[in-house]
C-alpha cells in the first residue's frame, strides 16, 4: 500500500438492513479508524474465497470526525443469509488485512429446527488493559462458538482518569485494538453505559475543544454504527435488531426518561448529558410501538429479549455501608409494557455496581 495513506484500524461490524418481509439483518456495517482522513471509504468483499473479493461498497460521504480521529463507516446490503463473507477495508492503496463474518440466518431456518439456533456472547464493564486480560484470554479461546457479541455498557473506562492524564482516546483505541480478533469477525453489538458519557480529565473540562468532542455520548456514538435507522431508533443510543428467532431490544439506561442518571448531566455535574429525544417521550413510545411490533411477530420470532445497562428498577443503593434514595431506571409504563407483551428476558447489565 502506500504508505502516505493512513492505514485502517479498530475494525469492528455491525448488523444492519432489514428485509421488508422478515424484517431480518440484510447486511453488515463495516467501521474502521485512521488518523487522518481519506478519499473515500471502500470495502471490498466476496464469498467463496479470501481472494475473491470482487463486489466494492464506497461510504456515502467523508468520515466522520471528533477530535483527532476519523472514523468510517460502510453498509453492505443484500448479502445471502447465513453465508460467510471475505473483506477488506481501507481506502484505496491503504486496505487492511482480509477478515471474514457470516451474515444473520435465515428466520425460517432458524425458528423451526434446534440445529439451526445460535449462540450469543453477552458481558458489560470489560474494560481495557491487564484488569481484561484474562477475560479477553476466554473470550478468544471460545469466539469459534458465538455468533456475535452483544455489550451492554461500560465499553473501555476510558473515563475513569479523571484529572491530570488524559487519556480517553488512548484508552478506547486500546481497547478496540485489544477486540479486533473479535469485532473484525462477529457483529459487535453496544448499547451506552455511564461510561460513554464524557471525558472528567481536567483538560476535558477546561479546554473548550476536548469539551465539546468528548462530551454526551460523542465518542460512542461516532465510533459505532448500529442499526438504529433501520428500527426507528436514534444514533446508537436505542434500536433493536432481528436475529433467527429473536427480537432484540436496546435500551438508554442512561438519559431521555423520566429521572434518567445522566438525562441532564454526567453523574459529576459537569457537562450536560441526554436530550436525545427528538421530540418529548420518543423513547419510550418508540419503545413501546417496538415491542407492539415484536409482539405482532410472534409467530415468526417468539423470543423478545431486551438489554440495558442498568437494572429496571433499584430497590437499594448503598454507598460507603449507608443506604441512600434509589433512582427509578425506567418508566413504569414501559415495564408494564414488558408484561403486557410478555417479555421472554430482561438483561441488565449491572445488579450492585454500575
Amino acid at each position: 500500500g502506500d504508505s502516505a495513506l493512513p492505514a485502517p484500524t479498530l475494525v469492528r461490524l455491525a448488523l444492519a438492513g432489514a428485509d421488508p418481509e422478515l424484517q431480518q439483518p440484510t447486511g453488515m456495517t463495516v467501521s474502521w479508524t485512521t488518523a487522518s482522513d481519506t478519499n473515500a471509504s471502500v470495502v471490498v468483499y466476496g464469498t467463496g474465497s479470501p481472494s475473491n473479493l470482487t463486489a466494492r461498497a464506497v461510504g456515502p460521504g467523508p468520515a466522520e470526525r471528533y477530535l483527532y480521529t476519523f472514523h468510517h463507516h460502510v453498509t453492505l446490503l443484500d448479502l445471502e443469509p447465513g453465508t460467510t463473507y471475505y473483506y477488506k477495508c481501507g481506502t484505496d492503496g491503504a486496505m487492511s488485512e482480509t477478515f471474514s463474518f457470516k451474515t444473520a440466518p435465515d428466520v425460517r431456518k432458524s425458528a423451526n429446527a434446534s440445529e439451526h439456533g445460535f449462540t450469543v456472547a453477552v458481558w458489560g464493564d470489560m474494560g481495557a488493559g491487564n484488569c481484561s486480560n484474562a477475560t479477553r484470554g476466554m473470550i478468544q479461546t471460545m469466539s469459534d462458538k458465538f455468533d456475535f457479541v452483544w455489550h451492554l455498557g461500560d465499553i473501555a473506562y476510558q473515563d475513569d482518569y479523571l484529572f491530570l492524564d488524559f487519556a480517553y482516546e488512548r484508552i478506547l483505541d486500546e481497547y478496540m485494538q485489544e477486540m479486533e480478533f473479535t469485532s473484525a469477525r462477529k457483529p459487535y453489538m453496544v448499547l451506552p453505559g455511564n461510561h460513554e458519557v464524557d471525558c472528567h480529565a481536567i483538560i476535558c473540562i477546561l479546554d473548550k475543544t476536548y469539551r465539546e468532542s468528548l462530551h454526551n455520548f460523542t465518542a460512542y456514538n461516532t465510533r459505532w454504527r448500529m442499526p438504529s435507522r433501520e428500527s426507528g431508533g436514534v444514533m446508537n443510543m436505542w434500536y433493536s435488531f432481528n436475529y433467527g428467532n429473536v427480537h432484540f431490544v436496546n435500551l438508554d439506561a442512561e438519559t431521555d426518561f423520566p429521572n434518567a442518571y445522566e438525562g441532564e448531566h454526567d453523574e459529576f455535574y459537569l457537562l450536560d448529558s441526554g436530550h436525545f429525544n427528538p421530540t418529548p417521550n420518543a423513547f419510550l413510545e418508540w419503545l413501546e410501538r417496538d415491542l407492539q411490533q415484536a409482539a405482532a411477530q410472534r409467530h415468526v420470532r417468539p423470543w423478545i429479549v431486551v438489554g440495558a445497562h442498568r437494572p429496571m428498577y433499584v430497590v437499594v443503593v448503598v454507598k460507603e455501608g449507608r443506604k441512600e434514595p434509589s433512582k427509578q431506571a425506567s418508566k413504569p409504563s414501559s415495564s408494564s409494557s414488558f408484561t403486557l407483551l410478555s417479555l421472554s428476558l430482561f438483561i441488565p447489565k449491572c445488579t450492585l455496581h454500575c
